[in-house]
């Protein structure tokens, strides 16, 4: 399960309308990550782990980096982390913030990713 919400506080900026997945996004990122070579054992089957990541979303919707975050991130094995995190260059856009209309970089989302071992 992949999915955006608030960061608690707005991040550095507030804006009219912040970063949002586009239709499909969930299920291509989840096979994104099944297919990536480094998900495999990540996480042993039937169990999962939950990580939030704090993206910087540019005004054409690309993740151009995750700064840290680690709340919530307790427990969560480096090697799961480092495979999320190395796959934003293949990460489809998000529908990037708005102001006034225009699109704009934002960095007022954190993106949760739940890891599920597949048995």
């Amino acid at each position: 399960m992949w999915s955006l919400r608030s960061v608690p506080g707005g991040g550095s900026d507030i804006h009219d309308e912040i970063p949002r997945l586009p239709d499909g996004w969930q299920a291509d990122m989840a096979s994104l990550l099944m297919n990536a070579e480094c998900s495999s054992g990540l996480v042993a089957p039937g169990t999962s782990v939950s990580l939030t990541l704090w993206p910087l979303v540019q005004a054409n919707g690309q993740i151009s980096e995750f700064a840290p975050w680690d709340e919530g991130n307790a427990g969560v094995p480096e090697a799961v982390m480092q495979c999320v995190k190395g796959l934003r260059s293949q990460m489809r856009p998000l529908i990037p913030a708005r102001d006034g209309g225009e699109a704009i970089a934002s960095d007022e989302v954190l993106l949760t990713v739940e890891v599920r071992g597949v048995q």
